[in-house]
């Protein structure tokens, strides 16, 4: 099962909290009681498969999910063994909201600040890293370029995401495209 999705709006909410350390230690009691087995069972639905791609959904929200297909970690030139967490790709809808879909990246460990990148054929962009918390682990594109990410998704074969750990090591995880459009399809429209 992947990570609970967390949006750019989730960290922001923990960032700007006055105890975060309080917050996050709730949010990791919540997140314990949903992974129970009967829970998970009930909160987080698996809905359907396209190809790389799995389509989620909970009373709140719908995403699309994919792992690696491959991933490197290397520090000063050389492969580095290091343990990383749940990596994934993330692309989550809220039921019946009117906002388009948004993006995230967990990489499995804190990441240095803002160093996330996301190759998409010709075109890269720069993902947000949050700074506290569990949000280190997650990055999210700049807003204005949301759309033109989700867009390179689907157009695309590969997405390549390369970042700098806060230890300095240096990742890049790829993920198959295949599927992804039909998967976020899916997900939209279960979440009208």
């Amino acid at each position: 099962m992947p990570l609970v999705f967390v949006t750019r709006a989730d960290a922001e909410i923990w960032l700007n909290m006055s105890n975060w350390k309080s917050f996050v230690v709730i949010l990791a009691i919540a997140v314990a009681a949903s992974m129970s087995p009967a829970n998970a069972q009930e909160k987080v639905r698996s809905v359907a498969v396209e190809k790389d791609w799995s389509v989620f959904e909970n009373d709140e929200q719908c995403w699309v999910f994919s792992a690696p297909t491959s991933s490197e970690n290397t520090r000063g030139g050389r492969p580095a063994d290091v343990r990383r967490g749940e990596i994934g790709l993330f692309v989550g809808v809220q039921k019946g909201a009117s906002q388009n879909a948004t993006v995230s990246f967990s990489g499995g460990y804190p990441f240095r600040k803002d160093s996330v990148r996301v190759s998409l054929g010709s075109s890269s962009f720069t993902f947000l890293t949050g700074e506290k918390g569990l949000a280190v682990e997650w990055a999210w594109p700049l807003p204005i370029d949301e759309e033109k990410v989700i867009d390179g998704l689907k157009r695309g074969n590969r997405a390549i995401v390369t970042g700098v750990s806060q230890r300095g090591t240096n990742t890049k995880d790829t993920f198959s495209l295949l599927g992804f459009t039909a998967a976020l399809e899916q997900a939209v429209s279960r979440c009208k």
